[in-house]
C-alpha cells in the first residue's frame, strides 16, 4: 500500500490500465494526499455536505472514473474549490494543501477529456 495517494489520468488497453503521463511544469502535479487523507479529508463529512457523493469513496477505495463518474469528479473538485476557506477551517488545514491536491485532480481531468472518451482518471 502506497503512503501516498495519486491522481492520475488512464486508458484501459487491452484489458490492463495505462496512465497517461501528466506533462506539468510543476512538480508532484500526480499528488492527491497522504493515505490518512483517504479519512481526514476526502471521506470526511465536510465534503458529504457539500454535495460530494464520489470522493468520500475514497475511504474504502480507489476510484476509477470515466464517463459520468469523471464528470461528477469534476463537478465535486470544483464544488471544493467553492467552498475552500470553509472548508480548510473545518479541516484544519492552514496551508495550500487541499488546493495543491483539488487543482491536481483537475488537471487529470483536463488531461483525461482532451484525449478523448475512452480515458478517464484513477485516484488511489
Amino acid at each position: 500500500m502506497s503512503l501516498s495517494l495519486i491522481v492520475v489520468p488512464y486508458k484501459i488497453v487491452e484489458g490492463k490500465i495505462e496512465s497517461i503521463e501528466m506533462d506539468s511544469k510543476y512538480t508532484n502535479s500526480e499528488l492527491f494526499g497522504s493515505e490518512s487523507s483517504r479519512n481526514s479529508i476526502w471521506g470526511s463529512k465536510h465534503l458529504i455536505d457539500i454535495g460530494c457523493s464520489l470522493l468520500p469513496k475514497l475511504r474504502t477505495q480507489d476510484l476509477y472514473c470515466i464517463g459520468d463518474d469523471l464528470i461528477v469528479l469534476e463537478k465535486e473538485l470544483k464544488s471544493i474549490q467553492l467552498y475552500i476557506l470553509d472548508l480548510k477551517i473545518k479541516l484544519a488545514i492552514t496551508n495550500n494543501y487541499l488546493e495543491f491536491r483539488v487543482n491536481n485532480g483537475l488537471k487529470a481531468i483536463e488531461v483525461a477529456k482532451k484525449n478523448g472518451s475512452e480515458f478517464g482518471v484513477y485516484i488511489g
